[in-house]
C-alpha cells in the first residue's frame, strides 16, 4: 500500500471514490450528505465533506448539483461535460 500512501489513504480514497459515485450517478436514490458518510464508513459528516472537498476541490453539495446540470444537459439533447472520476465511474 506504500504507492498510495499507506493503508489508511487507500481505504479513504476508495472510500471518497464510492461517495463521489453516489452523488454524480444520476440512477442513485437521493441521499443527504450523512447518510452518504456513513454508508462510505465515515464517523461524521464534517469530517466527510472535509476529506471530499480536500480530494476533490468541491463540496459533496457542489458535486451533487454537478449531477443535476449533467441530467439536465442530457435530457435536452445537449453535449454533457463529464469530470473524470464521473466517466470513469460510468465506464
Amino acid at each position: 500500500f506504500e504507492p498510495y500512501g499507506g493503508v489508511a489513504a487507500f481505504v479513504r480514497e476508495r472510500r471518497l471514490a464510492a461517495a463521489y459515485h453516489k452523488l454524480t450517478d444520476p440512477y442513485a436514490l437521493p441521499l443527504n450528505n450523512n447518510a452518504i458518510a456513513a454508508s462510505v464508513g465515515f464517523q461524521s459528516e464534517s469530517a466527510f465533506i472535509r476529506a471530499f472537498r480536500r480530494r476533490y476541490g468541491m463540496t459533496p453539495g457542489e458535486a451533487r448539483r454537478q449531477r443535476h446540470v449533467a441530467s439536465m444537459s442530457a435530457a435536452s439533447g445537449a453535449p454533457t461535460r463529464y469530470t473524470w472520476p464521473a466517466w470513469f465511474a460510468g465506464v
